[in-house]
């Protein structure tokens, strides 16, 4: 697998030291591509997107303080646009961290009430829609599992087609420009499409769907740039990890992981990614210790770590 990182039809910023992570990223923006292409030929202008967008407390990320959608078609025809602020948490403002646009909504009245009731308009209105759209929607989807709003029927789009969808605007603009995501503001400037008062979920949710539909317009599968990553083979599944410890000097942590494989296998990169974070953790841990307790704790967690590896 090594061979990928000298393909120069692969984009550098997804080609990484170890070559699971460089073929897991590989995948995941030629599903990006699939996608986009599903998209724009496969779902009928009939459907229907909710565009949304959540917004917190700066200093407390468990306080939703905001939810706004949008109800759109491919067409970019609007059904139904809100604004909801959370009543519990109405004193509580942004502005140290993140821009307060709390009351700053374009696009009509904003709703003060109470979480509950918002809660249960926002369920009535999931229900009426086919795919979700978001920009970096798993941080949307982590603070409404928080308040229990189940979203289990809705799956992440791929290269397959969903009756019921998730879609993400930065997978979308990776398969447009073959670059690592950007913000929603940088995007937006991307296209030239004008804005003010973001970090307002409700105007959020809206600049989302414009930014939403210029990246299906913009985009061109025909494309040869495009055709070549698609015809890029991840090599098939024949042998496991072989894992190689080495030392290597990382702050005060000795420790490296040397990854050499041969073929690629999605679950060999999870264990891969969960042992990573994993140092991370005990990197940090470490950093928090005397001089004396440091070397101790490293030299224990070495012998104790080494034999998950050989």
């Amino acid at each position: 697998m090594d061979c990928l990182k000298y393909n120069i039809d692969i984009p550098k910023y997804i080609i990484k030291e170890s070559s699971l992570e460089t073929c897991h990223n590989l995948i995941r923006l030629q599903n990006n591509i699939k996608c986009i292409d599903i998209i724009n030929k496969k779902i009928s202008s009939t459907k229907l997107f909710l565009s949304l967008d959540t917004e917190s407390y700066e200093k407390n990320h468990n306080y939703l303080t905001e939810v706004g959608w949008i109800i759109f078609n491919k067409n970019g025809e609007i059904k139904e646009k809100k604004h909801y602020i959370v009543q519990e948490y109405l004193s509580l403002r942004n502005g140290k961290y993140v821009d307060d646009n709390k009351f700053n909504y374009n696009f009509g009245e904003s709703i003060t009430r109470p979480l509950n009731e918002i809660k249960l308009i926002l369920k009535m209105n999931l229900d009426r829609v086919n795919y979700i759209v978001g920009q970096g929607i798993k941080n949307d989807i982590c603070d409404l599992k928080k308040i229990n709003i189940d979203l289990s029927k809705f799956k992440e789009m791929n290269d397959t087609l969903e009756t019921y969808g998730i879609i993400d605007t930065q997978d979308l603009y990776a398969a447009n420009f073959f670059e690592s995501p950007v913000s929603l503001k940088k995007g937006l400037d991307k296209f030239f499409i004008s804005y003010r008062n973001l970090h307002n979920a409700g105007n959020d949710a809206y600049y989302t769907m414009k930014y939403f539909l210029a990246l299906l317009r913009n985009f061109e599968f025909s494309d040869s740039k495009i055709q070549n990553l698609l015809k890029i083979k991840i090599p098939v599944i024949k042998s496991y990890i072989n894992h190689i410890l080495k030392k290597k000097k990382i702050n005060m942590l000795y420790i490296f992981i040397y990854i050499n494989i041969n073929d690629y296998n999605e679950n060999d990169y999870i264990r891969y990614s969960e042992e990573k974070k994993l140092l991370k953790k005990q990197e940090k841990k470490l950093k928090k210790l005397s001089k004396i307790k440091r070397n101790n704790y490293r030299n224990n967690f070495y012998d104790d770590y080494a034999d998950i590896f050989l």
